[in-house]
């Protein structure tokens, strides 16, 4: 680093030699602020040398300016003597903006493109919001403000608030462990509850009447697998040939939104889509790193279901609600929780209790008379039957 600003985040390096600090060395009571020689002999950058207030030797550099080493090691020491004395760990001014700079970049680490595509823009209007309030200063009552902003300037509704919130909450929870902030406001802040949506339970014909009316191509191959598998989006759009085993019936999802891969086995239909993108596979690449459907973008995939959807008057319906579809018919098969939720990848089975909501008519019935056959016992009604018939 060539110089310490408000912001920049100072680093610890490996500690100089004897001969590198030499002269150079300049004492003070509790640190000492150091040049560094370059190879070639000539000087280099300063560092600070201290002790933290957990008696572990630092070394941080400072750039190029004795005095930026000098202020940077007052600054540390007066940090320190706070955090000691008032029990107050420091924090040091960072707007919002200025901290998306170093943020940013590190999304892609935990999230797909399509998340991060999305989260960036809401965490950008955010920072435009906020100006150059230091982080430090945000509390509850600004990320309220702020979201009451979204709702009545941008006209959101609460999903889209939720999300909104989600993005911050976790962007101030990595500026909370970098030491840019004390406490996580968006936390404080009780967001609206979601109004419950009805679980689609679309049968094999509605599926196959919305992928006809999709033009033969990627996008109609990508229905027919997620309606398939149940898996996300971006996991569709994200697997590379070698996350598929044509000969074991199995789809790997690699990085799963709940941070766990997970493998999906593949059913009848999913194994022949994927076949006929196999035979039109183009040149393979080294270690099957070529993706299953190049080149499709998110945003075209979702356009292409809602005007086949809309076409075909599903009114409402999502490309997500494929997703809910399959955890739909899991149940109606008699899955339990535990495994709708490995094959959906959810983090918790509340998640997955959710679609025995949607079980259609009778299926209560299917279940405890297969529970009367286990035991032994004759199903409901079959005794009143038998004594019809034998009437």
């Amino acid at each position: 680093m060539d110089q310490v600003t408000g912001f920049s985040a100072t680093s610890v390096v490996a500690t100089p030699s004897v001969k590198e600090v030499g002269k150079h060395s300049r004492r003070r009571e509790w640190g000492s602020i150091i040049r560094r020689r370059r190879k070639d002999g000539r000087p280099g950058n300063w560092y600070v040398r201290y002790t933290d207030g957990a008696g572990r030797e630092r070394w941080e550099c400072a750039g190029a300016s004795r005095s930026l080493a000098v202020s940077l090691l007052a600054s540390r020491r007066l940090a320190i003597a706070t955090e000691s004395v008032l029990g107050v760990k420091p924090v040091e001014p960072v707007s919002l903006a200025d901290f998306l700079k170093v943020y940013e970049p590190t999304l892609g680490n935990r999230h797909g493109p399509a998340t991060v595509a999305s989260e960036v823009p809401r965490l950008r209007v955010a920072a435009k919001f906020l100006g150059g309030k230091p982080l430090s200063e945000v509390g509850p009552g600004d990320v309220a403000d702020f979201l009451a902003h979204v709702r009545d300037a941008r006209g959101a509704s609460v999903p889209t608030l939720n999300r909104y919130a989600a993005a911050l909450s976790t962007c101030f929870k990595a500026a909370l462990e970098r030491g840019y902030m004390r406490d996580n406001p968006a936390r404080a802040v009780k967001r609206p509850s979601e109004p419950a949506r009805a679980v689609p339970f679309l049968t094999r014909e509605d599926l196959a009447r919305i992928v006809a009316a999709i033009p033969e191509g990627p996008v109609s191959a990508a229905v027919g697998l997620l309606a398939e598998t149940g898996a996300r989006r971006g996991e569709i759009l994200a697997l590379r040939w070698a996350d598929v085993s044509l000969a074991r019936r199995e789809i790997l999802v690699r990085r799963s939104k709940n941070g766990r891969p997970r493998a999906i086995p593949a059913t009848p239909g999913a194994l022949a889509i994927l076949g006929r993108l196999s035979a039109a596979r183009g040149p393979a690449r080294v270690g099957g790193e070529d993706p299953v459907l190049p080149g499709l973008k998110p945003d075209t995939l979702s356009a292409g279901f809602r005007r086949a959807a809309d076409r075909l008057k599903f009114d409402g319906l999502r490309l997500h609600d494929l997703r809910h579809h399959v955890g739909a018919h899991l149940a109606a098969s008699g899955a339990s929780p535990a495994a709708i939720a490995s094959v959906l990848g959810h983090k918790t089975l509340s998640m997955s209790l959710r679609y025995s909501r949607a079980l259609p008519a009778g299926t209560e019935r299917c279940v405890m008379d297969a529970l009367a056959e286990r035991w032994g016992e004759a199903p409901s009604g079959e005794p009143e039957r038998r004594a019809a018939e034998g009437a």
